[in-house]
């Protein structure tokens, strides 16, 4: 029985062990856990009661009837507002306002739905090259190319048609 005492030594940690993790787990599981199956069951209410931060476009439209106008004349009415602005939310949520609404103006932004994509049908408007874009379009409209130009330069993004070189937005 000697040579077995290293062994019982071992499962008697272990067991300690495994003793510990119970307790542990025990006091850190919430009371509400496996009510209704495998995760915390106040979790329900929490998120009934939590503030919704996307609001879709009928709430933007509530202050801002001009621009959902606009937009809902254009080729980007499907379009919600909260893909190109900050999360609705977050802007007006009764109590505060952001006075300055973050607007994505980045090529990258616009590149999301814009960018050529072979699945996507043929009179979708797309640009395979956007530096070739504005190479053979800046010029024409605008005088000196800069590539760095974001798509807002050319394009309105509410009515996003051409704009001429006095309408254009720097």
């Amino acid at each position: 029985m000697m040579h077995l005492r290293h062994v019982i030594r071992i499962f008697i940690i272990f067991a300690l062990l495994v003793a510990a993790g119970l307790i542990v787990r025990a006091s850190m599981l919430p009371e509400s856990f496996g009510k209704y199956g495998a995760y915390r069951g106040d979790n329900l209410q929490e998120q009934m009661e939590a503030r919704p931060l996307y609001r879709g476009d009928d709430y933007c439209s509530e202050c801002h009837e001009k621009e959902s106008d606009i937009i809902s004349e254009s080729r980007h009415e499907t379009v919600p507002c909260e893909d190109c602005h900050f999360i609705a939310g977050l802007h007006a949520d009764g109590k505060k306002k952001l006075s300055n609404m973050p607007v994505d103006k980045s090529r990258e932004g616009c590149t999301i739905c814009h960018r050529h994509l072979a699945s996507r049908p043929k009179d979708f408007p797309q640009v395979k090259d956007f530096d070739a874009h504005i190479k053979d379009n800046w010029k024409s409209r605008l005088g000196e190319i800069d590539l760095t130009a974001g798509c807002w330069n050319c394009h309105k993004a509410h009515k996003p048609e051409i704009l001429e070189r006095k309408e254009a937005v720097f």
